[in-house]
């Protein structure tokens, strides 16, 4: 319990520090029969990408008032320092943008949504009846394809401020679908 508390304390420390080992490059998810505007979302290669190599993927879920992109930048060296054994995990960060905020940024066009409301799985303002929900569990569904992530044996979720109470929402309403074959 104490190496996790303290790889938690380190990783927010990293975040705080905006320390970048990684780039993440940005990709658009979307969400058939439901989201109108493709998803924003920053990790290491594009979902829909074959992954032959990939054991572990974390999902990161932001904050309020932080950069999606800095969370799946800076997660990946406080995992190695803090589990040196742990496989190369596949980082991904769905990016749930302020309306305000999209409008004065390079990814126009994107879904977005109220100040706060993703946070309690609200809908996105813009793209059609698509909730912040949806969108996790389109990436848990993207994950859990074996054609395209075969090795992939554990994902973790965690959040950061009101990305954590997201996390705790959504582990109680959402609808993460499970690898054939898994537990």
């Amino acid at each position: 319990m104490k190496r996790i508390l303290f790889a938690m304390l380190s990783l927010l420390s990293v975040m705080q520090a905006g320390i970048c080992a990684d780039v993440a490059k940005p990709f658009s998810l979307s969400i058939p029969g439901k989201a109108t505007r493709p998803v924003l979302y920053f990790a290491d290669h594009d979902l829909h990408a074959c992954d032959t190599n990939t054991q572990y993927a974390v999902i990161v879920i932001h904050g309020v008032t932080s950069g999606t992109h800095d969370y799946a930048r800076t997660i990946r060296p406080n995992l190695e320092t803090n589990y040196p054994a742990l496989p190369k995990p596949y980082i991904i960060a769905p990016c749930f943008p302020l309306e305000k905020l999209l409008a004065k940024s390079n990814f126009k066009g994107y879904a977005c949504w109220k100040q706060g409301g993703w946070a309690a799985g609200g809908d996105s303002v813009n793209a059609g009846p698509i909730c912040a929900y949806d969108v996790v569990d389109e990436v848990f569904a993207k994950l859990m394809d074996v054609n395209v992530f075969p090795r992939l044996k554990n994902v973790l979720l965690m959040g950061y401020s009101a990305g954590g109470q997201f996390v705790n929402r959504y582990v109680a309403v959402g609808k993460a679908p499970r690898r054939p074959g898994g537990k």
